[in-house]
Order: structure tokens, then C-alpha cells, then sequence
């Protein structure tokens, strides 16, 4: 059990805070996991009109991953494409359906997706 009295707490915030924005990436595991768990729960709505279960669960992985070895500069560079890509996707995208080259999924990302987008940040 914690004990975030005594100022004690303070501490580890500024501990946590300042090991998640290094620049060296580095951030230990469990850090980057509640980071990521915090914000993907947070942003599921949109998130899972952008991706599959099987996609956002990959992504929560991914995003862990990313966050723990790059820090926060990787995990941002990944999550940019990301939106972009689902941009992109988007115009035009019933004339595209029509057409036969549409995205399947109705846009949506699957884990092939996720994973293949992960190289951008490397």
C-alpha cells in the first residue's frame, strides 16, 4: 500500500512525471502501461471507430510498447500516423467503396494494421 502522506507522495508524482517524459525513452514498463491504459480508456469512443477490438487491444500493446523503449516522442510520431492514415482513408471513401478499393472494415484497423504503422516510429 502506498502511503502518499508526509509529502512522500509528491515525490513519486515528480518521480513518475519525470521518468514518462524523458527523452531517452526508457520509461519502466508499468508506468507505460497505466499511461497508455489511462488514455486509451479515455479517448474508446473515437478509438474504436478507427479500429477493431482486435485492433485497439493490439494498440494498447503497441502504444505500451512504443511509450516504454521510445518515450513519448516514438509514441507520438506512431499515433500521428495513425490519424492520418485514418484521414486519408476517409476521402472519398465511398467512391472508393464503390469502386472496389476501399479500405475493409469500413476504414477500420486491424492488428495487421496497428503492426505494420509501428515501423514508422522506429
Amino acid at each position: 500500500i502506498l502511503n502518499l502522506s508526509g509529502g512522500g507522495g509528491m515525490e513519486l508524482i515528480a518521480t513518475a512525471s519525470q521518468s514518462l517524459f524523458s527523452y531517452a525513452g526508457n520509461v519502466p514498463l508499468w508506468q507505460a502501461f497505466a499511461l497508455n491504459a489511462a488514455l486509451f480508456s479515455a479517448l474508446s469512443p473515437k478509438l474504436f471507430k478507427m479500429l477493431t477490438p482486435e485492433g485497439f487491444a493490439h494498440s494498447v500493446a503497441l502504444g505500451t510498447c512504443l511509450w516504454a523503449s521510445l518515450g513519448w516522442r516514438g509514441w507520438t510520431l506512431c499515433v500521428l500516423y495513425l490519424f492520418l492514415g485514418q484521414a486519408v482513408t476517409k476521402v472519398r471513401f465511398e467512391e472508393k467503396e464503390k469502386k472496389g478499393i476501399a479500405e475493409g472494415r469500413g476504414g477500420r484497423r486491424g492488428p495487421e494494421n496497428v503492426w505494420g504503422s509501428a515501423a514508422t516510429a522506429l
